[in-house]
C-alpha cells in the first residue's frame, strides 16, 4: 500500500510539472507578436522591445527603431526583398537578435541603391544570430550582412549562404566590432572581402566556406586587428591577398600562397599522408590563397590537389604542418595578422608604399560597385 501510495504522488506531481511547463511555454508565446508580412505593405516598423514572429512575404523592409530596449525577429518561413534599402535595417536599441525558427527557410535581399544602409541586413546596434533554420541573404548593393560599430555574434545550428556585390560579412565604422562565429554552417560568396572586420574575428565553433573576390585587393578573411580560430572548420579563399591567424589561435592552420590561379568551378581537396581527405570544396571563384584549419589537421605532409592533380606549393609537392599555424607560399603580398600589407620575408617594400604605380590601370573587369568602400556622411 505505502509503495501504491508513493507511486501515486509522484505521478500527480509530474502531472503537476508538466502543466507548469505548458502554462510557461503558452505564456511566452503569448508574448511574442505574430506578424503575416503577406498583410504588410512597405515597410514594418518595429518601434517597442519585444519578440516578433514573421512569416510570410514582404515586398519592402523592416525597421527597428526604438531608442532603448531589446528586439528579436524571430523568422518562420519569412521572405523579406526590399526595392530601394536594406531588408532589415536596425537603427535604434539595445540590441537585435534574428532568430531562424527550427526546419524554416527564410530568404533577406536588398535593393541595390540605398548608400546609408549599405547591406542586406544592416544594423547599427549588436546584432545575434541564433537558430536552426536556413538564411539567403542576398546583398545586391553592397554587402550582405553589415553592422556599423557594433558586435555581431552567430549561435545554433543556422544554415546561412551571402552572397554580395562587395564584403560578405562586415563590421564596419571607426572602431569596427567583433564578429564571433560561435556556431552554425556558412558558405560566403563576395565580390569583396569574404569576411571583414575593422576590429576582430573570432572562429570558435562554426563551419565556414568563405570566398573573396577574384578581382584582387580583397581576402577571404580580412580583420584590422586580427583573428583567432580556436575551433569548428574554416576555409577561406582569395587572390593577392591573405591574413594569417593571430597568436591565440589554438586549432591547427594550414595558409597557403599558390603560384598558380586555380580557377572557377574547380574541385579541390586536402589530403593527408595516408590518403584521407580532410578538407574539400568547390571553388566558387578564381583563388590563389587558401586558409584551410580544421580538427583534422595535425603536424604532418599533406597535398593539395585541383581537379584530382597534385599541386606544387612553393616549389614542394606536399607541404609540412609544423605549427598551430603554418604559411607556405612566397608569391605576392599577404596580410600580417594586425591588418595592412606584409611583404613576403626578405623583401623590400618600394619607396612610397605597396600602392598602385603611377599611371597603372586596373585589369578590364576589376571595377568596383558605385560607392563601394565609401562610408556614408550619415548613417541616421
Amino acid at each position: 500500500m505505502k509503495n501504491n501510495a508513493i507511486k501515486t504522488l509522484l505521478c500527480m506531481l509530474l502531472a503537476m510539472l508538466m502543466m507548469l511547463g505548458a502554462l510557461a511555454e503558452n505564456a511566452a508565446r503569448a508574448e511574442e507578436t505574430q506578424i503575416n508580412l503577406d498583410e504588410v505593405s512597405g515597410e514594418l516598423a518595429i518601434d517597442d522591445a519585444g519578440t516578433y514572429v514573421l512569416s510570410g512575404t514582404l515586398t519592402g523592409h523592416v525597421r527597428v527603431n526604438l531608442g532603448e530596449g531589446d528586439v528579436t525577429l524571430i523568422l518562420n518561413g519569412a521572405t523579406i526583398e526590399s526595392a530601394d534599402t536594406a531588408g532589415i535595417i536596425a537603427v535604434s536599441g539595445d540590441s537585435l537578435t534574428i532568430l531562424l525558427a527550427e526546419g524554416t527557410e527564410n530568404r533577406v535581399s536588398d535593393g541595390g541603391s540605398d548608400d546609408d544602409y549599405d547591406a542586406a541586413i544592416y544594423s547599427a546596434v549588436a546584432l545575434t544570430f541564433d537558430g536552426d533554420g536556413a538564411l539567403a541573404v542576398n546583398g545586391n548593393n553592397q554587402e550582405g550582412i553589415s553592422t556599423e560599430d557594433a558586435d555581431m555574434t552567430f549561435n545554433g545550428n543556422g544554415v546561412y549562404t551571402v552572397t554580395s556585390q562587395d564584403d560578405g560579412i562586415n563590421a564596419g565604422g571607426d572602431e569596427g566590432g567583433l564578429i564571433t562565429f560561435g556556431g552554425g554552417t556558412f558558405t560566403i560568396n563576395a565580390l569583396g572581402d569574404g569576411i571583414d572586420s575593422n576590429a576582430s574575428a573570432v572562429f570558435a565553433g562554426a563551419t565556414v566556406y568563405v570566398v573573396g573576390s577574384a578581382a584582387g585587393g580583397d581576402a577571404g578573411i580580412d580583420t584590422d586587428a586580427g583573428y583567432t580560430i580556436t575551433g569548428g572548420s574554416v576555409i577561406a579563399i582569395g587572390t593577392d591577398m591573405i591574413e594569417t591567424p593571430a597568436e591565440g589561435t589554438t586549432q591547427f592552420t594550414l595558409a597557403l600562397t599558390l603560384e598558380d590561379t586555380v580557377a572557377e568551378g574547380s574541385e579541390v581537396s586536402l589530403v593527408d599522408a595516408d590518403g584521407n581527405a580532410v578538407a574539400g570544396f568547390t571553388a566558387l571563384q578564381d583563388f590563389r590563397t587558401l586558409i584551410v584549419s580544421s580538427d583534422a589537421l595535425a603536424v604532418g605532409s599533406y597535398t593539395l590537389y585541383v581537379d584530382g592533380e597534385a599541386v606544387s606549393v612553393d616549389g614542394a609537392d606536399a607541404v609540412e604542418i609544423t605549427d598551430t599555424v603554418t604559411s607556405v607560399g612566397s608569391t605576392g603580398f599577404g596580410m600580417s595578422p594586425e591588418g595592412g600589407f606584409a611583404p613576403d620575408s626578405g623583401m623590400e617594400p618600394p619607396e612610397g608604399g605597396f600602392g598602385p604605380a603611377n599611371g597603372t590601370e586596373p585589369p578590364e573587369g576589376t571595377e568596383r560597385p558605385e560607392g563601394d568602400r565609401q562610408p556614408p556622411e550619415d548613417r541616421g
